[in-house]
């Protein structure tokens, strides 16, 4: 004898279920759609079983029938990706270059000015450039990529999350990412109501720690979506600063070749 546990919407037929997990040699058969579990059936002589053991073996059709349903949806076009991990370490290799050259440029700038005032044709309105606020964006943008946070290559929040549910004080679930159960605890009182009353507390405890995972990686996507809009922030104000270097550069090589005679040497 089987009994049926519905959670709210359960979809009856089970062609229509996106997902199907089995356990137990097929005396525990669980239904999932959209990430959420529609029914459960539990073979009465599974009853016999200590509670901890029949957890076990419920947990296990449970994952399945999610593992099953969630092999129907579109893997995310890998191009739509954002890995930030290796943002994180691309930058850290473009920064470094960039500091250095720059740092040679203002060098080469800052002899040719000392060797121009030495022959006194240092003209009077060129005023060396100054690396250091482009250089602190490109540490600023660094700093965001390397601390920890939501939507930071370093956070682990995401994947420690767990969402937790329960049902009549008898069956508690521990969900975790991407969308399954980590952990579930039967009471054995809750095995004296028969197959049909265990299957329905099952199913409500999976929910709501789904649920509960769910709004959890929300709260995280949004995080992170505010993470990534102000990494946009400071490449642009980055790329600004970097913009603004150039033309400084461009303006004090010009006055300083204003003081160049023919030939590159100083007029005179």
């Amino acid at each position: 004898m089987r009994g049926n546990g519905r959670g709210s919407g359960a979809v009856t037929s089970p062609d229509q279920l996106a997902g199907r997990g089995v356990a137990a040699g097929g005396l525990i058969e669980v239904y999932a759609q959209s990430g959420h579990l529609v029914r459960a059936e539990i073979d009465r002589d599974l009853l016999r079983l200590r509670a901890e053991v029949l957890a076990d073996q419920l947990m296990q059709g449970v994952n399945n029938a999610l593992d099953d349903a969630r092999s129907t949806i579109p893997a995310p076009d890998p191009h739509d990706v954002v890995d930030l991990e290796a943002v994180a370490r691309d930058f850290s290799a473009v920064r470094d270059q960039a500091a250095w050259l720059l740092q040679a440029i203002v060098s080469a700038i800052q002899d040719a000015a000392v060797d121009l005032a030495k022959e006194g044709k240092l003209p009077a309105d060129v005023g060396l450039p100054d690396a250091e606020r482009l250089l602190q964006q490109m540490q600023q943008v660094d700093s965001l990529l390397s601390s920890p946070g939501p939507g930071s290559p370093l956070d682990t929040s995401a994947a420690q999350a767990r969402g937790h549910g329960q049902a009549g004080g008898l069956v508690r679930a521990a969900a975790v990412p991407p969308g399954g159960i980590g952990h579930l605890d039967i009471d054995p009182e809750a095995l004296r109501d028969g197959p049909e009353e265990l299957a329905r507390l099952v199913v409500t405890a999976v929910n709501a720690a789904l649920d509960s995972l769910e709004q959890m990686q929300r709260e995280q996507r949004a995080a992170g979506a505010a993470r990534r809009a102000e990494l946009k922030k400071q490449f642009q104000d980055m790329n600004e600063a970097a913009l603004a270097q150039i033309r400084d550069f461009g303006s004090v090589a010009s006055s300083l070749l204003g003081g160049l005679g023919p030939g590159g040497a100083p007029d005179g």
